[in-house]
């Protein structure tokens, strides 16, 4: 598409947006709850206080775990163009935006575990829970591979995806810090979705803010310190550092939730039998 200005373009990107994001959700719902799920609607009756608090808390918990990964993962654009050196801003985009893909599509490959998990939870079923995290960490060694892949190739990659005139002079060391932030940004993943589906929130909560924290003190050494301040990179090594309590905490919160979901299992299962 061509566009006579800036103003018409990005007019038409959000439009784009607007349209690619609801019109799906909207002929699904026109399509689905008449059929499928005939019968299902909302009303006043079903309306607890109790249900109002559960889904509260749960949604002020995603909301603020949310905004903890804006600061830790969508702020390095922002703090590269305010460190004086706003034209590596393209550098950053040209390292990251190949990894970021994979990380993506993980992501994608990842998300129905979420649902899949919270069900089985309900059921009691810590097999089926156990079973879906040693998928998820399947899936995360293939792309983490994928990810190697890239990284080894990378200054090939970049000059076919730029061509020879625009490619960048690859630093090899830059290549793998990034392969480290999206390596350690998969497993995040992975444990987040099987920690979602067991309904811990709270503890990721208090996790994500110290990841956050980790950030935030990060940025603050880096303004202290002109010889950090002016490499951007330092700044993708405060994101995999404090990823590091993030991925250990969460992988013992999920460990210890199946445990105690098979422990009151068993309890049930005995009181039944007797």
């Amino acid at each position: 598409f061509r566009f006579e200005s800036k103003a018409e373009a990005l007019l038409f990107m959000s439009t784009a947006y607007i349209l690619t994001i609801n019109v799906p959700l909207l002929i699904g719902t026109l399509i689905v709850f008449p059929t499928m799920f005939k019968g299902l609607y909302p009303s006043f009756k079903h309306f607890t206080k109790q249900s109002f608090k559960d889904v509260t808390y749960m949604g002020l918990g995603f909301f603020a775990i949310q905004i903890m990964l804006l600061l830790l993962n969508s702020t390095n654009e922002i703090l590269i163009a305010n460190m004086n050196v706003a034209d590596q801003v393209v550098e950053y985009s040209i390292y990251s935006k190949p990894f970021n893909i994979i990380v993506s599509l993980y992501s994608i490959v990842t998300l129905p575990y979420w649902a899949m998990v919270a069900k089985e939870k309900e059921e009691g079923n810590t097999s089926l829970i156990k079973y879906n995290l040693k998928q998820c960490l399947l899936f995360f060694a293939i792309f983490a591979v994928l990810g190697l892949f890239l990284a080894v190739a990378f200054d090939p990659f970049q000059k076919l995806w730029l061509g020879e005139e625009k490619a960048i002079i690859v630093n090899y060391g830059t290549v793998f810090i990034f392969l480290l932030y999206i390596v350690e940004w998969m497993l995040l993943a992975a444990f987040t979705s099987i920690a979602n589906g067991l309904s811990i929130i709270k503890p990721q909560v208090i996790l994500f803010v110290i990841a956050a924290a980790i950030k935030v003190g990060g940025v603050v050494l880096m303004y202290c310190m002109p010889e950090m301040f002016e490499n951007w990179v330092y700044l993708i090594i405060t994101n995999a550092i404090a990823y590091v309590p993030l991925i250990v905490g969460l992988a013992i919160l999920v460990l210890r939730a199946i445990k105690k979901i098979k422990r009151k299992a068993e309890v049930t299962n005995e009181e039944i039998n007797n």
